[in-house]
C-alpha cells in the first residue's frame, strides 16, 4: 500500500533525528522534532507539485518514495554512527524499564487504552464532522480534482480562506490510500505529539516521572481532545504547533542553541498555516519572546540572541506566504476574508465590563457534567442575572457569533460543544495554589511564565474573540498548555497533589464514558453494522441523517452510473458538498460551483463545464426540469426530498 510511503519516511526521520540531537535530549524530543519535519516534509511536497498540477497519486508516490530513498541513503551514509546511537538509546529504554514503578505503568495503561479507543473509531468511522462535510473535506476534493491547491470558483468561501494544512496532510493520506479511511487519524497522532509536548514541558520544570505521566494522563482524558481526536477538525494539530512553539521558546533561552530559534519558527509558521485561533494563541508568546530577547540584549550587551531570533521572521513568511500571496490574489488581503466577514468574528465595543462577562461566559462553558446538569444551570441563571443586573446583553451580537442564544445546556458527547468541568476545576485549583506559592516565593521562574501565557492566552481569546457555544473546542489548547501547571501545583503542595490523585479516577472514568458515547463515532456495534456512507451525515443529527443518507446515496449511484465526472453543484454555502465526492481518490469527480456571485468568482480555477447538476432545495422544490447555459436539463431522482440530481436532456 502506498500509504506505507509515509510511515516508513517517519520512522527513516526519527533515526535520523535521533544522530543529530544532543545526548541530554530524551526519546520524546526526538519524537517532537521528527513529527515537526514529517509536517515540513508534506508542506514542501504540496507547494513544490501544486503549481504544476501535479497532485495526483503518481506524482504523490514518486515524491515521497524520493523522499524515502533519500532518507534512506542518508542514514547508510552514517550506518555506523547510527548503530552506536540505537544501542545507546537501548541502553537508555532499558535503564527506563527498570526504574518505571507501577504507577508509570498503570499511567501507561490508562493512556493506551484511551488511544486504542480513539484509534479505533478514527478507523472505523469515516469524516463526519459538519465542517468537514462543508469545507474542511470539500476543498480536499477539489484540490484532487484540480491537482492544486490554488484557489477556485465555490459558494463556501471557508473552502478558500481556511488555512489549509491539515487538510493538505488529509490530501496526501487520501490520494495514496485511494479513500478517507486514514483522514480521521491526522487528529489523533497530533493528540499524541500533545501528550509528548505537555510531559516534555513538565519535565522543564524540573518534575520527576510520576508528574510527568500525570500530565499525559490528563492530555489523553481531555473531553474535548478525546472527542475530536478521530475526526478531520484541526483543533489538535494547531495545539501541538502552538505548544511546540511555547516548548522551543522556553528551550532557545535556556540552551541558546540555533536549533531551537529555527524549531520556534517553523512551529509559528505551521501553527499559522492550520488555523485562524493560532493568531490568539502565539501572539502572547511572540510579545514574551520580543520582550526575553531585549532584555539578554541590554543584559549581556551581546546580539547574538538577536540574530538567532531573526530568523524566525524568515521562516514564518517562507512558510506562510504561499498561502498568504495566494489570499490576496483572489480576495485583496492576506487572509482570504471578504469585507462582509471582516469583524465577524470580533468583539464590538469592548469595556471592561464586558471583558469580565465575556470571560465568565467562556469559562461557564465547561459547567455541563453529563447526566447532571444542574450545575450548568445555576452557572446560566446566574450570568444571566449578572448582565441583567449590569445592564448588559446577554444575546447582544456585539459580543455573540451570528446572534447565537447564550446557553451552557451543551452537548456533553459532541466534539464541537464538549465541556471539560473537572478538567477546568483542576485547573482553576491550580491556578489559585500557584499564585498563594508565587507570593511565598516558591514558584519558578519558567512556572510563573507559563502561568502568565495560559492566562493571556485566556484573556486575549475572551477580548478579541465573540462568544460561541462551540468555543470549547477552541479551548483545546489552553487547557493542554495548562496541564503541566496542574503537575507542577501538585508537587508544590501536598494537600493539593493528595486532593488531584483522588480526583484522578473520576476523571479518567468520565472520560471514557465520554468518548464511548461519541455523539459522532460512538462505540456501539449497531452503528457500525451500518453501512459506511450513512455514517458521512451523523452530523445532520439521528433523525436528519437517514433522510440525507437515502438522497444522497441516490444521487452517487447515478453518477456513478452514468459515468458522469464534471459534477455542477447549485448548493448554498455550508451544504454537505463532500459526500457527493467520497469517490473522488478512486476515480474522476471533479465539483464545479455554478451560479457563484460572491468574491471567489477572481479564483485561479474558473467554471468549466459540467455533464450534470446537483440542485440542492433551498426556498423550495426546483423545478422539475431548467436550462442552464443553453442546455435542458431534467430532474433524474425526483423521490429524493432534499437534494436533487439533474441530467441534461436527450437529445
Amino acid at each position: 500500500m502506498a500509504i506505507l510511503l509515509p510511515c516508513i519516511v517517519f520512522l527513516l526521520l526519527l533515526l535520523i533525528v535521533s544522530l543529530y540531537v544532543k545526548a541530554t535530549d530524551t526519546k520524546r524530543d526526538i519524537v517532537l522534532i521528527t513529527v515537526i519535519a514529517f509536517s515540513l516534509i508534506v508542506l514542501a511536497i504540496t507547494i513544490v507539485l501544486s503549481p504544476f498540477q501535479q497532485l495526483a497519486y503518481q506524482p504523490l508516490l514518486a515524491a515521497w518514495t524520493a523522499v524515502a530513498v533519500t532518507c534512506g541513503g542518508a542514514l547508510a551514509c552514517q550506518r555506523n554512527r547510527l548503530g552506536e546511537v540505537l544501542s545507546r538509546r537501548a541502553g537508555e529504554l532499558k535503564d527506563l524499564r527498570a526504574r518505571c514503578g507501577w504507577l508509570d505503568y498503570l499511567a501507561a495503561s490508562v493512556a493506551g487504552a484511551m488511544a486504542a479507543v480513539i484509534l479505533f473509531q478514527a478507523l472505523a468511522y469515516p469524516p463526519n464532522n459538519y465542517d468537514s462535510m462543508t469545507y474542511h473535506m470539500a476543498r480536499v476534493a477539489s484540490w484532487v480534482a484540480n491537482g492544486s491547491v490554488d484557489t477556485f470558483v465555490t459558494n463556501e468561501p471557508r473552502q478558500l480562506y481556511q488555512p489549509p494544512f491539515a487538510e493538505y496532510t488529509a490530501l496526501h493520506f487520501n490520494v495514496l490510500t485511494g479513500d478517507d479511511c486514514f483522514a480521521n487519524t491526522i487528529q489523533f497522532f497530533y493528540l499524541l505529539g500533545c501528550c509528548v509536548i505537555a510531559s516534555l514541558l513538565t519535565r522543564m520544570l524540573g518534575l520527576p516521572r510520576f508528574y510527568q505521566s500525570i500530565s499525559i494522563v490528563l492530555c489523553i482524558t481531555l473531553p474535548e481532545a478525546t472527542l475530536q481526536a478521530s475526526s478531520t477538525q484541526n483543533d489538535l494539530v494547531v495545539s501541538f504547533f502552538a505548544l511546540s512553539a511555547c516548548y522551543f521558546s522556553a528551550k532557545a533561552f535556556i540552551t541558546r542553541e540555533w536549533a531551537s530559534f529555527i524549531l520556534v519558527g517553523i512551529c509559528i509558521g505551521l501553527a499559522m498555516l492550520t488555523k485562524g485561533t493560532a493568531f490568539v494563541y502565539l501572539a502572547p508568546l511572540v510579545l514574551a519572546f520580543v520582550a526575553a530577547v531585549a532584555v539578554c540584549i541590554w543584559q549581556e550587551k551581546s546580539l547574538q540572541v538577536l540574530k538567532y531570533s531573526l530568523i524566525i521572521p524568515a521562516l514564518i513568511i517562507f512558510i506562510v506566504g504561499p498561502v498568504y500571496i495566494s489570499n490576496y490574489r483572489f480576495s485583496g488581503n492576506i487572509l482570504g476574508l471578504s469585507r462582509a466577514e471582516h469583524g465577524t468574528y470580533s468583539n464590538v465595543g469592548m469595556t471592561p465590563v464586558r471583558f469580565v462577562l465575556a470571560v465568565l461566559k467562556n469559562l461557564a462553558l465547561h459547567s455541563r457534567i453529563k447526566n447532571f446538569k444542574y450545575p450548568s444551570v445555576a452557572v446560566s441563571d446566574t450570568l444571566h442575572s449578572l448582565h441583567q443586573w449590569l445592564g448588559e446583553d446577554i444575546n447582544s451580537p456585539e459580543t455573540n457569533f451570528a446572534s447565537e442564544k447564550f446557553t451552557t445546556d451543551t452537548r456533553t458527547v459532541h466534539e464541537d460543544f464538549a465541556p471539560n468541568p473537572f478538567h477546568l476545576l483542576l485547573i482553576v485549583s491550580a491556578f489559585a495554589t500557584l499564585l498563594v506559592c508565587m507570593l511565598l516565593g516558591r514558584v519558578d521562574r519558567l512556572a510563573i511564565f507559563l502561568l502568565a501565557l495560559v492566562l493571556a492566552q485566556g484573556a486575549l481569546f475572551c477580548a478579541y474573540l465573540k462568544w460561541m457555544p462551540y468555543h470549547t473546542r477552541l479551548h483545546s489548547e489552553i487547557f493542554l498548555l495548562a496541564i503541566p501547571l496542574v503537575a507542577y501545583a501538585m508537587s508544590l503542595v501536598s494537600v493539593y497533589r493528595a486532593v488531584c490523585c483522588i480526583l484522578l479516577s473520576p476523571i479518567i472514568f468520565y472520560s471514557f464514558v465520554i468518548v464511548l458515547n461519541n455523539d459522532l463515532r460512538p462505540i456501539d456495534f449497531r452503528h457500525l453494522q451500518q453501512p459506511r456512507y450513512l455514517h458521512y451525515f451523523n452530523g445532520r443529527g439521528r433523525v436528519e441523517s437517514l433522510r440525507h443518507y437515502k438522497d444522497y446515496k441516490r444521487i452517487r449511484e447515478e453518477i456513478a452510473r452514468a459515468g458522469y465526472t464534471d459534477i455542477g453543484l447549485r448548493i448554498p454555502g455550508n451544504s454537505f458538498e463532500y459526500p457527493l465526492f467520497v469517490d473522488c481518490y478512486a476515480r474522476t469527480l471533479r465539483p464545479v460551483h455554478i451560479g457563484v456571485d460572491n468574491y471567489t468568482t477572481t479564483a485561479v480555477f474558473k467554471e468549466r463545464p459540467v455533464q450534470c447538476i446537483v440542485h440542492a432545495k433551498n426556498d423550495g422544490r426546483p423545478a422539475s426540469e431548467f436550462e442552464y447555459k443553453g442546455v435542458k436539463y431534467h430532474n433524474v431522482t425526483p423521490e429524493n426530498e432534499l437534494i436533487f440530481l439533474f441530467a441534461p436532456n436527450s437529445p
